[in-house]
């Protein structure tokens, strides 16, 4: 069976890893990429099975293509720390990779913006399934099933998430 890297990035993440981490437990290997958290996400990432790897922040590509070079399998699989892969992805996931039609896929994201679920239809977001590193993409497809992205769950959040990781990389 194809084996599944899923990485997820963070940043003073507690309140959010766990769920995060838990959504993403049928993937073979799961690692976090801290970029040196102030608080527990540490600690309670590795406390939910994730092998934890602390990166420096050089800007977010950099980051991404750091995460995919500490992954050791063939496929490879995005989340952030304000995502969730539904159990519903997670099968389509792993049907699709008993015999993969494409190179990557993408995967859509449904949102969770200040009390309530936006976007009937979806947008398509960074996380997609990579196969090896270095190759160049010849086809890519869509999965049906969709991630939740928890991002904003009240109106003074809109703010207050991005900022400080931004400020105190700049």
């Amino acid at each position: 069976m194809t084996k599944v890297s899923a990485y997820i990035i963070a940043f003073n993440e507690a309140e959010k890893i766990a769920e995060a981490v838990d959504s993403v437990a049928w993937a073979d290997e799961v690692l976090v990429l801290d970029s040196h958290s102030s608080d527990d996400t540490a600690k309670i990432a590795a406390e939910h099975g994730a092998e934890v790897r602390q990166l420096d922040f050089s800007g977010f590509g950099r980051l991404r293509n750091d995460a995919i070079a500490a992954c050791q399998h063939e496929w490879v699989f995005s989340l952030d720390a304000d995502e969730r892969c539904t159990p519903a992805a997670a099968a389509e996931i792993r049907t699709l990779l008993a015999a993969p039609a494409a190179d990557a896929y993408y995967v859509p994201r449904r949102n969770w913006f200040m009390g309530r679920w936006i976007g009937d239809r979806p947008l398509l977001m960074l996380s997609v399934l990579l196969i090896i590193l270095g190759i160049q993409f010849i086809s890519t497809g869509l999965l049906g099933e969709m991630l939740t992205s928890l991002s904003y769950k009240k109106r003074e959040g809109g703010t207050d998430r991005e900022l400080p990781w931004q400020r105190e990389r700049a």
